[in-house]
């Protein structure tokens, strides 16, 4: 028992705290979120918007995100709903809706924008979390 204890201990002091963990997420969502906006402004000048300013990208990414998230949540806590359309509907129709807002643009344009988006934040967001945890769970 004593030693079982004792192991226990040792293995504690091992591990990370809770605050470098978050802390290290919190990064890599800044980090994203930073190349979220530029990639956003330079896809949009690319895809012939004519008003493709940092301001109106970094709108963008921000009501993205939160219209995005909140669907997500509402429509996953709603009886019945199919995941896979809470999942498409947050995470497709939102952005490329709010890309088309935003910007003024046809809907071609905001799924370009939404489609070259979403492939540099998942790349980046691999990039940056991998390495990140693998530091802080030390695996």
């Amino acid at each position: 028992m004593l030693s079982t204890i004792l192991y226990a201990l040792a293995q504690a002091g091992d591990s990370p705290k809770p605050s470098s963990i978050v802390s290290s997420l919190l990064i890599v969502v800044a980090v994203t979120f930073v190349i979220s906006v530029i990639v956003t402004k330079v896809v949009a000048k690319a895809a012939n918007v004519n008003d493709a300013t940092f301001g109106k990208a970094f709108l963008a990414t921000i009501f993205k995100n939160v219209a995005g998230w909140g669907s997500l949540v509402f429509l996953g806590l709603a009886p019945g709903m199919s995941p896979i359309f809470t999942i498409g509907f947050a995470f497709a129709l939102v952005p490329i809706l709010v890309y088309k807002m935003v910007f003024g643009t046809e809907w071609m344009q905001a799924l370009v924008i939404w489609v070259a988006v979403f492939v540099i934040e998942v790349g980046v967001g691999v990039a940056v979390a991998g390495p990140a945890l693998k530091q802080v769970l030390k695996i």
